[in-house]
């Protein structure tokens, strides 16, 4: 292990808290403040700190006149909003521990995780969940009962969320002191949740993470001043994944305004209204932002065509002089600064409501494109790093240190060092305390008191990370060349036209590639070639939309080492999904996954 690479950030400690002090010590700090904010039915409903704390207090209750108890855990399939908030700070109230489940899993995923976690009770809001549930419980003789966050509850042994606040509300009013003494008993190295992996390749592990963890990283938000108690946070990341629940921690600690968005078709028109100042998301909400823009930009005539393309081309050399550390005097860099990214910046801004003051990117990388982009637009996005075992942040860039390209400096009391293979490893307070019934599955990733997370990286000379691939993700070819296929694909979706890329090659003579198209900038490119009327599977197999492909890889081909240009490529007649299982909930390409399911595809391309 190479020690010198090693990277610490002190911060000052104080005293021990658990995520549910914490959230009543700043109910009691800003009381009639608004603490959520969540579209319904064309209208905002908006809870102060002092509402959602008394309705916590009652669900706990609730909870406990139903018999749910200190380590019972409760599983969780909802949508990100009040009552996925609510149900879980009650959960943690009585010294349970949630289970959350993505809401796209299906039935037969979320059997496995019920099962593998021992869950006694089930939390569903929608109807679809519930059925998913419903479909299900027959098979889980060990649960309890479905508590309904939305109402609906049509069966023996269900419970809707107002009654369950109604009994508790009695129930305080009868003992006061088994609440208070629950929360007060809370040890911090209790376990909060247990988060499952999104399973790229195999079945899901669960993730057990502390009160102790999620406080560690609250804390570690405050101390770089990541996040305050004034913004105004549009959170719209599933409840599953370890990024949304790092934005909550920091919220039960700082104080900060939530905002709960209609659906992710809804968020632009939503942010319009709420103008968040705040927003993280996953690279994918980012990369269509981005194709959105330069297919508009694209669709121009005349003078303003030429200007865009001028502009956008100008990018390529503002990245250079970034990371040559001198600023960009270009002509082209320079009049586009006058004439067009300041309309683009305008547009962009208004687009999330005009208050945006920061973008986090994480769950995967950020193609370095298109941060210089957002940031030549005066658009801050800073990327972090981190994963479920890690209880989300390792490393963070900051928005008056930003290195575009990496995933920036270590978080507070965060230690990283740099394996002899290039693995990174990670110890702090972050670190999960191991996989839930798999002590064997959780030796092999803990080393001398580090997490070995799988991932490829280096240290620069700032001390600022930069991930080149996941060590299971490297192709090594049937030449022996190791070559990083993230690259390769990130690369290309910076193109508007490209929606998903898997490279393939492991253990094969060259590269080759499934290629997925946006199905909108699609056909808005066919019908502008002459090619209208086409479906997308027409279009995906038509010569010119293949030569026009080409062109695209050889561009990507030109910047990369002979053995790690794609030889062959196949473009798909749809698009990868998470409905197929193709996409994790994160919307990361399952690898193994789709190697399975298009062998055939994939071995014809070998084919002399």
């Amino acid at each position: 292990m190479n020690t010198k690479a090693e990277n610490q950030h002190n911060s000052s400690s104080s005293a021990a808290l658990n995520l549910v002090t914490a959230f009543h010590a700043t109910c009691s700090k800003f009381g009639d403040k608004t603490a959520v904010k969540s579209k319904r039915t064309g209208s905002w409903q908006m809870l102060t700190f002092s509402q959602l704390a008394k309705r916590v207090r009652n669900l706990a209750n609730g909870f406990i006149s139903l018999g749910i108890k200190a380590g019972d855990r409760v599983a969780v399939l909802a949508n990100t909003d009040t009552e996925w908030v609510l149900t879980y700070l009650a959960i943690l109230s009585v010294r349970a521990i949630a289970v959350p489940i993505y809401q796209s899993n299906k039935a037969s995923e979320c059997l496995h995780i019920i099962e593998n976690s021992g869950a006694r009770w089930i939390a569903a809001d929608t109807s679809e969940q519930l059925n998913k549930i419903r479909s299900i419980i027959e098979s889980l003789s060990e649960v309890a009962g479905l508590l309904c966050l939305l109402g609906g509850a049509i069966q023996k042994n269900e419970h809707n969320l107002c009654d369950l606040e109604d009994l508790g509300r009695q129930h305080y009013q009868s003992s006061k002191a088994e609440y208070d003494n629950s929360i007060k008993e809370i040890n911090t190295d209790e376990l909060a949740c247990i988060l499952y992996t999104s399973g790229t390749t195999g079945l899901p592990k669960g993730v057990m993470l502390t009160h102790n963890n999620w406080i560690f990283q609250a804390k570690g938000v405050k101390n770089i001043n990541l996040l305050n108690h004034e913004d105004i946070l549009m959170l719209f990341l599933p409840l599953a994944h370890s990024f949304a629940q790092v934005v909550i921690a920091a919220w039960t600690y700082l104080g900060f305004v939530l905002v709960f968005p209609e659906s992710i078709e809804k968020i632009i028109d939503n942010a319009a209204e709420s103008q968040p100042t705040v927003i993280p998301a996953v690279p994918r909400i980012f990369e269509k932002a981005f194709a959105n823009i330069v297919h508009k930009g694209l669709a121009q005539h005349g003078l303003k065509l030429s200007l865009f393309k001028m502009a956008l081309s100008a990018i390529d050399g503002y990245a250079a002089s970034c990371e040559q550390k001198r600023k960009c005097t270009s002509l082209k860099f320079l009049l586009s600064k006058i004439l067009v990214y300041p309309k683009l910046a305008k547009l962009l801004r208004e687009r999330f409501g005009g208050r945006v003051r920061l973008f986090v990117s994480g769950g995967a990388p950020l193609a370095p494109t298109i941060g210089h982009f957002f940031d030549v637009l005066g658009i801050t996005i800073v990327e972090g790093y981190g994963l479920s075992e890690t209880s989300a942040p390792v490393c963070v860039n900051l928005p008056e240190q930003n290195k575009i390209g990496t995933v920036g400096p270590a978080f507070p009391d965060v230690n990283i060092v740099i394996a002899d293979d290039g693995e990174i490893m990670v110890k702090g307070g972050c670190i999960m305390k191991g996989y839930w019934n798999n002590p064997v599955a959780t030796a092999e990733v803990m080393q001398n008191g580090y997490f070995a997370t799988g991932d490829i990286g280096m240290l620069d000379e700032d001390g600022y990370l930069k991930i080149t691939d996941r060590k299971k993700d490297i192709i090594v070819t049937a030449a022996g060349k190791n070559v990083a296929p993230q690259n390769i694909e990130n690369a290309l979706k910076t193109d508007s036209i490209i929606s998903q890329v898997m490279v393939h090659g492991d253990k094969r003579k060259y590269l080759t590639a499934l290629i997925t198209l946006n199905e909108e900038v699609a056909l808005r490119w066919a019908a502008k070639n002459n090619l209208p009327n086409l479906s997308l599977a027409e279009l995906a197999i038509h010569a010119v939309m293949i030569a026009h492909m080409q062109t695209l890889i050889d561009n990507v081909n030109l910047k990369q080492a002979s053995y790690a240009g794609i030889k062959r490529f196949i473009i798909l007649p749809q698009d990868f999904s998470i409905e197929s299982g193709e996409l994790t909930p994160t919307l990361k390409v399952k690898r193994k996954v789709c190697t399975e399911k298009y062998q055939a595809i994939l071995d014809e391309m070998y084919r002399d």
